[in-house]
């Protein structure tokens, strides 16, 4: 497994952005140790030398990082059910917008009433994305990025409705009223689990782990 790791990154070079700078962070951190190491008095030989060729490894794996260009973080795996939702949100979301300021219908306000679920059902499916050894800051850049589809979706429609009206508008005031602020914490309904309250973490983040044995290997 931890060959299969080291290919990944010296070979492969298939690493998120996430677990590029996790890597990067604790290999700058262990050359600092090691010239720190190389610094103390009275070093015997053999131990000088040891630390002279983990400096070396270190750097080369210092330098490859900074060579690899990260890949995009991976789909949540509720993405697909997260995308059927979407659907259902967008014109929610534009018929939100075009009731502000006025009374609603009873149906407008039966219909609107869907939204605040759909942002619930949407950040469940996120905690039920989130994989048994991954970390919170992880975690949150795989859901911003399924989070940011959305925001693009509502935003394109918003403009596809504003061009609409454009001509209609001209000489009127344009439409008042606050914009609509596109999903984030307090729009979702509830953040993702943390890893504290979240019961498929009770070990430590998975890029940790990765990380440790991929740092174990400077070592060999």
């Amino acid at each position: 497994l931890k060959e299969k790791m080291q290919e990944q990154v010296e070979v492969d070079q298939m690493l998120t952005g996430a677990e590029r700078d996790m890597l990067r962070s604790q290999v700058t951190e262990r050359l600092a140790n090691i010239e720190k190491q190389l610094l103390g008095e009275k070093l015997p030989p053999k131990k000088k030398e040891k630390l002279q060729t983990m400096k070396g490894k270190a750097t080369q794996r210092r330098d490859l990082l900074e060579q690899i260009t990260p890949l995009p973080p991976p789909r949540l795996a509720k993405e697909a059910d997260i995308a059927k939702l979407r659907k259902e949100l967008v014109p929610l979301v534009k018929l939100e917008e075009s009731t502000k300021g006025r009374l609603l219908s009873m149906k407008e306000t039966i219909t609107l009433a869907r939204l605040d679920d759909i942002m619930d059902e949407i950040a469940d499916l996120e905690d039920q994305s989130r994989g048994w050894f991954e970390d919170d800051a992880a975690f949150q850049i795989r859901v911003d990025a399924s989070r940011a589809i959305t925001e693009k979706l509502i935003k394109s429609s918003k403009a596809a409705s504003s061009k609409g009206k454009g001509s209609k508008s001209k000489s009127g005031g344009g439409g008042g009223g606050k914009q609509w602020t596109t999903p984030k914490a307090n729009v979702w309904g509830k953040k993702p689990a943390t890893k504290s309250s979240s019961s498929k973490t009770k070990s430590s983040g998975g890029g940790s782990v990765f990380a440790a044995m991929m740092m174990d290997s400077d070592s060999d």
